[in-house]
């Protein structure tokens, strides 16, 4: 949403949008995570252990994006907001990928519990701070991670997942769009009367 000018929405880039950041970035990390904590830790986040440097720096991003998005909607900036939480998701698919405790699980499963507890963790604090934007989705994410009441009872915090608490059976968080939908959206709104 251009905050300096006038919207012109379209539905190109509506769906690029939705399948570029939401299911491909965003979506997908939840997916991942919650898909193999739940198969290799019996359905539990896993105990976090000793944090490695990496793991302690990501962590520390996502606090600290907690207050820089909180600022970024003080003043309405909420491109800016979105850009610090897309960054976020971002860098937690980076780690994730550079962890890779997939590949860890059978020889290290405590280097996979770390892993797996550190991006859970991130999942945490995106969820709040997609709340404003996003407010069924994350209630969906806060529900995945086993979390009791909503979103907003929660607050504006790092909120970490305990070791123990039970995950509920992952599932997508968004549909990827075809791109049928651009041309079906735009022949309705052609259908629509001037006045």
């Amino acid at each position: 949403m251009p905050e300096t000018r006038d919207s012109d929405f379209s539905w190109d880039k509506f769906v690029r949008r939705n399948n570029d950041e939401l299911v491909a970035t965003y979506g997908n990390l939840a997916h991942r995570i919650l898909t193999f904590t739940y198969r290799n830790f019996n359905g539990m986040v896993p105990s976090s252990g000793e944090l490695d440097e990496q793991s302690q720096g990501l962590l520390h991003k996502a606090e600290t994006t907690l207050s820089d998005v909180d600022r970024a909607l003080y003043r309405c900036s909420f491109r800016e907001a979105i850009r610090q939480i897309m960054f976020l998701a971002q860098e937690a698919n980076r780690y994730l990928d550079d962890q890779a405790p997939w590949k860890t699980i059978k020889k290290s499963p405590e280097t996979s519990a770390k892993s797996a507890y550190t991006v859970l963790s991130v999942l945490s604090v995106l969820k709040t701070v997609f709340y404003p934007f996003l407010p069924f989705s994350s209630e969906k994410l806060h529900t995945f991670l086993g979390f009791e009441g909503s979103v907003s009872e929660a607050g504006w915090k790092l909120q970490s997942p305990v070791p123990g608490q039970k995950l509920r059976q992952p599932q997508p968080l968004f549909v990827k769009l075809d791109d049928s939908v651009i041309a079906q959206e735009a022949s309705r709104l052609g259908h629509v009367s001037h006045w």
